[in-house]
C-alpha cells in the first residue's frame, strides 16, 4: 500500500499528546499492517530531526498555503493523507485558514498524482472551541465552525475521539462517514497479571497529564482530600507530566500530611512504572458548568490510567462513557465538597482488573489502529 502521509500540530521532542498520538499510530500502522507514515508537522517552530524512528519528517517554514502544497508535493506519491485536527495546534486563534486553503478539494493535485486520486481523512481532535463572552474563543467560534465543517466536507472519511463529536460532525453532513476511535495511552499499555492489578493501595494516588492539566487537577484535589473518607485519604501522591512548573513543586512543598513526588517530563517508560503502583487518579478534566462526559475518552490522561486498570475520580458527577452501552465503563467516580461516589474499598480489585479489560477491549492502540487499518485499506 502507498505511504500515508500525516498531517500533525508537533512531534516528539514537543511534549504533545496529538503527537504522541499520531506516532504511536504510524509506529502500529508499519509494524501490524504494513502501512507506512511520512508527516508534516504544521507548527513553524518545532525542532526535531528530519527522521523519527525512520519516519521521515518535514515541516512547514512557515504558515502558509503555498509553503504546505509545495511539500504536498514533495510527498506527492502519498495518495492517502490523515489529517490530525486541532484548530489551535495549526493557528493561535484556532482559525488555521492556511490549512483549509491547502487541503480543499481541486487543491491536492500535482503532475503525478490528480486530486481526484489524493484521498483526505481526518481525525478530529477536537472540533472548535468554547468560553466566556470576555474571551476570543466566544467571538471567533463561528468561523472555527465553519472551517471544521469545511474539513467534515473535504474529507471521505471522519475520526473522532468520542460520541458527542461524531453527533456534530454527522449534524454538519449527515451522510459522512464518522468512526468512533477513543484515544489511547501515551504512557504505555504495559501486560499485566491479576496480581499486579489487585495489589493496590487505595492511599496511593496519582495525578497525570499534561502541564496545564497537572496543574489545575492539584490545585482542586487539595482543598478535597479533608472531605475522602479514610480509607482514601492519600498516604502518597505521585504528579506525572507536563513541562517543569514552579507552581507545582511550590503546592508540593507545603506540609500537606502525605509524602509526594513529581515528575514532570517523564518518558512513557517512567510514567507507566508510576501508574502501575496507584489505585486511584484524580482527574479534573472538565471546565466548570455543564459538561458533555463523552468527551473523557478524548484525554490522554484518562487512557493511561484506564491502560493501567487505575480507578478514575473526576470533578464532575455525570461522567459516563458509552462507547458501547452494553459495557459501561466501570471505573469512573467523583468527589466533590458536598457528595460524592466513590468506589467500594471491598470492590476495588475486582473494579482495577475489570477498568483494564475495558481499555484493552474500547481503547488501546491496537483496537484504534485496526479501525485506521479498515479504512485506510479500502478501495476508493
Amino acid at each position: 500500500m502507498n505511504t500515508l502521509l500525516q498531517i500533525v500540530p508537533n512531534l516528539p521532542p514537543a511534549i504533545d499528546g496529538i503527537g504522541d498520538y499520531a506516532l504511536q499510530l504510524a509506529r502500529r500502522l508499519r509494524d501490524q499492517h504494513q502501512i507506512p507514515s511520512v508527516f508534516i508537522i504544521g507548527d513553524p517552530q518545532w525542532s526535531g530531526a528530519d527522521l523519527i524512528e525512520d519516519f521521515p519528517v518535514a515541516r512547514v517554514k512557515a504558515r502558509s498555503t503555498d509553503v504546505l502544497r509545495d511539500l504536498l508535493t514533495h510527498f506527492d506519491d502519498c495518495n492517502r493523507i490523515l489529517l490530525h485536527y486541532v484548530g489551535y495546534g495549526y493557528q493561535d486563534r484556532g482559525i488555521p485558514l492556511w490549512l483549509e486553503a491547502a487541503l480543499k478539494t481541486g487543491a491536492l493535485g500535482s503532475s503525478k498524482v490528480s486530486s481526484s486520486e489524493k484521498h483526505l481523512f481526518t481525525m478530529f481532535h477536537e472540533l472548535y472551541a468554547s468560553g466566556p463572552i470576555t474571551s476570543s474563543a466566544f467571538w471567533l467560534r463561528p468561523l472555527q465552525i465553519r472551517l471544521a465543517h469545511s474539513f467534515v466536507r473535504r474529507s471521505e472519511v471522519c475520526f473522532a475521539s468520542n460520541e458527542f463529536y461524531r453527533t456534530l460532525i454527522q449534524n454538519a453532513v449527515s451522510s459522512k462517514p464518522v468512526i468512533v476511535v477513543p484515544v489511547g495511552s501515551n504512557f504505555g499499555e504495559p501486560q499485566l497479571t491479576e496480581v499486579d492489578l489487585t495489589d493496590r493501595d487505595p492511599q496511593r494516588w496519582i495525578i497525570c497529564g499534561g502541564t496545564r492539566l497537572v496543574e489545575k487537577s492539584l490545585r482542586s484535589l487539595l482543598p478535597l482530600i479533608p472531605h475522602l473518607p479514610s480509607v482514601f485519604q492519600p498516604k502518597h501522591l505521585d504528579v506525572v507530566g507536563g513541562y517543569r512548573n514552579p507552581i507545582l513543586q511550590e503546592l508540593l512543598q507545603s506540609d500537606l500530611g502525605f509524602t509526594t513526588a513529581y515528575h514532570p517530563q517523564v518518558t512513557p517508560q517512567q510514567a507507566s512504572d508510576l501508574l502501575r503502583k496507584a489505585c486511584l487518579a484524580w482527574i479534573d478534566y472538565f471546565d466548570p458548568g455543564p459538561i458533555q462526559p463523552e468527551l473523557v475518552t478524548k484525554s490522554t490522561a484518562f487512557a493511561a490510567c484506564s491502560a493501567h486498570g487505575v480507578l478514575s475520580v473526576f470533578s464532575h458527577p455525570q461522567t459516563y462513557v458509552p462507547i458501547d452501552p452494553k459495557q459501561a465503563h466501570p471505573g469512573l467516580f467523583y468527589l466533590g465538597k458536598a457528595d460524592s461516589r466513590l468506589p467500594d474499598p471491598e470492590q476495588i480489585p475486582s473494579l482495577c482488573c475489570a477498568v483494564y479489560q475495558w481499555y484493552q477491549t474500547y481503547s488501546s492502540t491496537q483496537v484504534i489502529t485496526q479501525a485506521y487499518a479498515t479504512v485506510l485499506r479500502q478501495e476508493p
